[in-house]
């Protein structure tokens, strides 16, 4: 098996576009963004991704996420989207899937996806790739109390992934959070 490792340093505004452990076909995971894992030094989230990934038969595994910005807090993520981030973020997710069609991907990036606003937009784009591509979504089959596809960390590396329905998941997390928009804009609306 071989590394790969794609990213960015700039001071302050580092990014990762790939990390993985890959062989012949990998199962190919999505975050949210990148934390402070590197090849050989994997953080607590990628130790789940890997252990989880062997115990689904996939004998190597690519992480990729729908913001490049690495931050240990998505709290701290960027406000606004940087495009330019963006732009080459979806160049090295389009590369991949290049690389590896028909893949399986595994949606986990839990509740932190409605952290800031321009995720859901940056997953829509995503998942259209992935149909170029002919790729099969896969989640943990226990979805977190926002009704998200889980994230790894502090799961068993017995969980199973099973088919997940992107499209309709997308449809029903875009009303969601345009109600959860709407009525939090006009929570402090005061009638005369």
């Amino acid at each position: 098996m071989t590394w790969i490792h794609e990213f960015k340093n700039n001071g302050s505004d580092s990014a990762r576009f790939v990390l993985g452990l890959i062989s012949s076909k990998p199962l190919i995971c999505f975050g949210v963004n990148p934390s402070t894992a590197k090849p050989e030094k994997l953080d607590p989230t990628m130790e789940s991704v890997d252990r989880i990934t062997k115990n689904n038969n996939f004998a190597s595994w690519i992480m990729l996420n729908l913001y490049p910005q690495q931050e240990t807090n998505p709290d701290k993520m960027h406000d606004e989207l940087s495009s330019d981030l963006h732009k080459e973020n979806l160049k090295h997710i389009e590369k991949i899937f290049e690389q590896y069609p028909k893949a399986v991907i595994w949606a986990a990036w839990g509740d932190l996806i409605t952290t800031k606003k321009y995720l859901k937009e940056n997953l829509a784009e995503i998942i259209e790739i992935s149909k170029k591509y002919e790729c099969t979504w896969v989640a943990i089959n226990k979805k977190t109390k926002n009704n998200n596809p889980p994230h790894p960390l502090f799961k068993k590396s017995t969980e199973k992934l099973t088919i997940f329905d992107i499209d309709t998941y997308l449809k029903k997390f875009w009303i969601i959070l345009e109600e959860r928009y709407f009525y939090g804009k006009h929570r402090n609306f005061k009638q005369s």
